[in-house]
């Protein structure tokens, strides 16, 4: 069975990236708020359920664990949902980590996958040095760090696009073929 490179997938998650972004440059206050309420009804669907599942297993034995959880995982909530900018606060320094790690993983994953043509590695290591450096200006510059991580999120977004119409002007691109058994990558003139 061969396995393909398709390139809608990185269309579609292009054009999520460049909407995202956009809200983090053009409305940053907005959304850390944003984010941190998702985590924060995240967290308090997650204690509710697990108080449900605590009290069923009290009656079958201990279950506190259960129980310190829920009530952790709720007063978590409460602070999310009552203190969004507070939370964005910190939450934005562990964003902007996320992306400097997710960018020295796209330049390594790029450099050793062997079967990804020349274009294609350009794009890959020229997205990834973008977000490595974005994300470490956002953690030294805490005050425009939304502006940082929208700019990260766009690049990556207009990456992921031109990597997808890349992929497509190519050709589906065999994942099991031997570097040796690929034909050479087109030129982007033709």
């Amino acid at each position: 069975m061969q396995q393909e490179l398709k390139p809608l997938n990185p269309i579609i998650s292009g054009i999520i990236l460049i909407i995202v972004g956009g809200i983090f440059v053009f409305a940053p206050g907005l959304s850390g708020s944003m984010i941190s309420i998702f985590i924060g009804a995240a967290l308090l669907v997650s204690g509710c359920s697990s108080l449900i599942a605590w009290n069923n297993a009290r009656k079958v034995g201990s279950a506190n664990g259960i129980l310190v959880f829920a009530i952790v995982a709720i007063l978590l909530a409460a602070v999310c949902l009552v203190h969004p900018l507070a939370v964005a606060e910190t939450l934005g320094w562990l964003i902007a980590g996320c992306i400097v790690v997710a960018g020295i993983f796209r330049v390594i994953s790029t450099l050793t996958t062997p079967f990804i043509p020349f274009s294609l590695k350009v794009a890959g290591i020229i997205s990834g040095a973008i977000d490595i450096v974005l994300g470490v200006l956002a953690i030294l510059n805490p005050a425009w760090i939304m502006y940082f991580l929208g700019a990260g999120l766009l690049l990556t977004g207009i990456t992921d696009i031109v990597f997808g119409i890349l992929v497509k002007k190519e050709g589906p691109i065999d994942v099991q073929a031997e570097p040796s058994t690929q034909t050479p990558p087109r030129e982007l003139s033709e």
